[in-house]
């Protein structure tokens, strides 16, 4: 997994942090997965293809942004595609975040149509706040 602490003013669309000939994964690739956390948020960012190959990543994702006991923003911008391993994710993170933080403190933001319809489906819709759809 991917992880850098950030202490910037970075906001939901802007791209982690890159090291000199690193590429910012699009939305073609295998699955990526950044945490960044400065002192009032987390910011998980996802890209490529988020599916059963990103699980191991997702998991660890998810403790480290539950052991910080923060907000959160998802960037799903650079995500391709999406399947239940990424609905699962944002699942366990919003569940578990609600009861210390208050409801809807997962906030998903760039999500494609596809992404957008998965939320609605399964209905994690009325569980995060969906900004900036594509």
């Amino acid at each position: 997994m991917n992880g850098d602490a950030v202490t910037g003013a970075e906001g939901p669309g802007d791209a982690p942090p890159q090291r000199p000939g690193q590429r910012v994964p699009g939305p073609d690739d295998v699955g990526a997965v950044s945490v960044l956390q400065d002192a009032e948020r987390v910011r998980v960012v996802l890209a490529g293809e988020i599916d059963a190959a990103c699980e191991t990543d997702l998991r660890a994702a998810a403790d480290r942004v539950l052991a910080a006991g923060l907000p959160v923003v998802v960037d799903v911008s650079r995500v391709g595609f999406m399947d239940s391993t990424g609905a699962a994710f944002l699942a366990r993170v919003a569940a578990r975040l609600q009861p210390p933080l208050g409801p809807r403190s997962v906030t998903v933001v760039g999500a494609s149509a596809q992404v957008a319809f998965l939320l609605e489906v399964t209905l994690l819709d009325t569980y995060v706040v969906l900004e900036d759809p594509r």
